[in-house]
Order: C-alpha cells, then sequence, then structure tokens
C-alpha cells in the first residue's frame, strides 16, 4: 500500500494505492516480452525476410509486404515506446496519484498527448516501405521497381519515367495525407 499526495486546486487529498506484486510483475514480464520481440523484428532486415520469405510463401509480392511489415513494427515500436517515455511525467502521475487505472491514463493522458508524433512516424516509415519495395523491386520482386528495371532494361525511357513519378506521387501523396492527420489531431 502507497500513499499518494494529489493536488487539486487549494485542497490536498491523500490517495491509497495498492499495488499488488503479481501485478507488477505480469506487467513487467508483458514488457520485457514485447521489447524482446520488437527488438528481434528490428534485428531482421527487410533483405533477409524478402529472400527467405518467398521459400514459405511462394513467388509473390506477399513476402516482400510482409518483409517490410515485420521490420517496420519493430521500428514503430521503437518509436512508440520512445515517444511514451518522453512524455511529460506531472499530468500522468498526476493522474494516477487520484487512482486513475493504466487503461484510464493511457486512454486520456498518453494517447492525445503521443498521437500526433506517432502518425508523424507512421507516415515517414510509410514512405520509407514504398522507396525500400522499389528498391527491393529492382532485385527482381514484382514492385514498382520491378517494372523500372523492366522499363529501363527494354530502353523505353519514357515508361521507366512515368513509373518513378509514380512512385514519386505515392510518397507525395502520404506525406499530404500526414500532413491533414497530424492536423486534425492537434486541433481537436
Amino acid at each position: 500500500m502507497r500513499l499518494c499526495m494529489a493536488y487539486l486546486g487549494p485542497v490536498v487529498y491523500a490517495v491509497t494505492t495498492q499495488t499488488s506484486w503479481v501485478a507488477h510483475t505480469v506487467w513487467r514480464s508483458v514488457a520485457t516480452i514485447t521489447r524482446l520481440f520488437l527488438i528481434f523484428l528490428r534485428a531482421i532486415p527487410e533483405y533477409m525476410c524478402a529472400f527467405l520469405l518467398p521459400a514459405v510463401l511462394g513467388i509473390s509480392a506477399w513476402p516482400l509486404v510482409l518483409a517490410l511489415a515485420l521490420h517496420n513494427t519493430g521500428i514503430l515500436g521503437r518509436l512508440s515506446a520512445k515517444i511514451v517515455e518522453n512524455l511529460p511525467t506531472a499530468s500522468l502521475s498526476s493522474l494516477r496519484g487520484l487512482g486513475a487505472s493504466r487503461l484510464q491514463i493511457a486512454w486520456t493522458a498518453i494517447l492525445p498527448m503521443a498521437l500526433p508524433r506517432f502518425l508523424m512516424f507512421f507516415f515517414y516509415r510509410w514512405e520509407t516501405c514504398v522507396r525500400e519495395a522499389t528498391v527491393l523491386g529492382m532485385l527482381g520482386f514484382i514492385s514498382l521497381g520491378f517494372w523500372i528495371q523492366d522499363a529501363r532494361a527494354r530502353k523505353i525511357y519514357d515508361e521507366m519515367f512515368i513509373y518513378i513519378l509514380l512512385g514519386t506521387a505515392l510518397i507525395m501523396i502520404g506525406d499530404f495525407i500526414s500532413a491533414i492527420a497530424r492536423k486534425i489531431i492537434r486541433d481537436e
């Protein structure tokens, strides 16, 4: 049992919180397992997965998509954790002192403060995936890069230029959507 002081206007309330040893251990275990899983996903380069997954899933674009998704899940998990770790702790600890549960704190404080930065990182990684898919396509996987490489090999440079512009347009559209989403969230 812990005694916390909560300041609400001119009155200071004493709030008791009881943290179960079992709940604390379970929470720490879940956090550690999640952290290790995200490190594992981040440690395997998407190029390695893109060469290994076709043996399991067959030759198609889906192994490439899955390879990029797995690697970027690890990266986004790491970036999200850093966003939450760097949030100002004063408001979070005051909510905890008032007796708010972890879920209530996450929903009312962490999510609104972290969502704009998370969206910024999400759309940045999306742009990175578009570029990486193009590079992997040049290595032989069916994607935009494959069509660019194919047009170059056939010496159809106007078609190659169109594909390059298409890749640029995809990145610009992602940046535009990102800016709109972050503006909407900031304005609310």
